[in-house]
């Protein structure tokens, strides 16, 4: 029997309260330490104020991929032409005063492929079109702030949003070579926007633990045709709008589609970093949310993991993986196609990958104060 919409509000709160009585009983147990001892005793997360970095700093990374295979009048059976361009582009943007902390996250992926020459069989005035392998914008930004300098517990203020840059057409090319005059997805069409309040632990530098029982999430399709695209089952059944906001239906039984569909609920999300070795770094953001109106037991999974491979001092070989989860939405079924021909849609984990080579550049804005030799690292690197 699931917990009604009622129990798990109720549940959720009392858990915020025990989380924010927790993080203010330990910070209350921790003594002051003396002017002597200031400097010796360290919180591995932000450093006492005397000795932290403060202010800001920013990290920027671009990322590049290319592939070719050039084929000039092969023999029947030799394969085919094929290009593929992409490139990413990170921006890590952090403020650290000791007790308050401001980081700002912008991740960039795009790429496309195009693969044969010449024209289209079925539009023989259109040249093969490139098509899209990834496209994807996310903004993640955490405001977080404690009372003690040497508490691991902080009050936090999570946002993140996610959508694509540039419109998709008809088989995820860049052109309507369709002449359909209209894409299937755009920026803002869809995307999805979540806000969160709750308390973030973080134990030690990589680790990070974020709870919010009072989490908004938004899913936004801004372009009215794109929201109109619904899907059926086998059996012709109607199952909703593909990219998963609301609908309503009128006396006449016509359906109209909203273009936002807002949820309430509780969220959690979980972010790693660590340096494995001197070479090779690891990156994992995972965010989980519940929507505490509708079905509360399907998670909604966003995931983020990246691996840097050290090449030479700032140049990396990366890579990056995608994985995500919605109820609400269909995607594509990879290797799955109707009798006619055209892409099945479904509710599945979709998930993409990139391998590429990019540099790293660090503008250091932070002015140490009183460095010293216990000086440890700070909560955003």
């Amino acid at each position: 029997m699931l917990p009604t919409e009622k129990t798990i509000r109720k549940t959720s709160i009392v858990l915020c309260l025990i989380v924010l009585f927790i993080a203010n009983y330990t910070s209350a147990q921790r003594r002051t330490p003396s002017k002597e001892n200031y400097t010796i005793t360290i919180n591995p997360v932000y450093k006492q104020k005397s000795t932290a970095k403060q202010g800001w700093s920013t990290n920027a990374e671009f990322g590049f991929s290319f592939l070719s295979n050039f084929l000039i009048n092969p023999p029947k059976g030799g394969g085919d032409n094929r290009l593929s361009l992409g490139g990413v582009f990170n921006l890590f943007n952090t403020y650290n005063n000791g007790k308050f902390g401001w980081k700002n996250e912008i991740n960039l992926a795009y790429g496309v492929q195009k693969v044969g020459s010449g024209y289209l069989e079925e539009f023989p005035d259109e040249k093969i079109p490139f098509t899209k392998n990834i496209d994807n914008f996310r903004y993640y930004s955490k405001i977080v702030h404690r009372h003690s300098y040497f508490s691991n517990f902080y009050y936090t203020l999570d946002v993140f949003f996610s959508s694509q840059l540039t419109p998709t057409f008809e088989d995820n090319s860049i052109r309507d070579v369709q002449k359909r005059g209209q894409p299937i997805a755009d920026f803002l069409s869809p995307a999805l926007f979540q806000a969160s309040l709750g308390v973030d632990y973080q134990p030690t530098k990589s680790w990070s633990i974020f709870l919010s029982p009072a989490a908004y999430k938004t899913i936004i399709v801004l372009n009215d045709d794109i929201a109109n695209d619904f899907i059926f089952d086998e059996e012709q059944g109607f199952l909703g709008s593909v990219h998963g906001n609301r609908y309503r239906e009128l006396p006449d039984g016509t359906l109209v589609f909203e273009n936002f569909d807002h949820q309430i609920g509780g969220a959690l999300r979980v972010t790693h970093k660590t340096q494995g070795t001197k070479r090779i770094s690891i990156n994992s953001n995972l965010l989980l949310f519940s929507n505490y109106q509708r079905n509360p037991s399907r998670i909604d999974v966003n995931w983020r993991n990246e691996v840097n491979l050290r090449v030479f001092k700032g140049l990396q070989l990366s890579l990056l993986s995608l994985l995500s989860y919605d109820h609400d939405t269909f995607v594509t079924v990879s290797n799955k196609k109707k009798a006619d021909g055209t892409q099945v849609l479904g509710r599945r984990v979709s998930s993409a990958q990139q391998i590429s080579l990019k540099y790293r550049w660090t503008f250091d804005n932070t002015k140490p104060k009183n460095k010293t030799k216990k000086e440890k690292g700070r909560i955003y690197d």
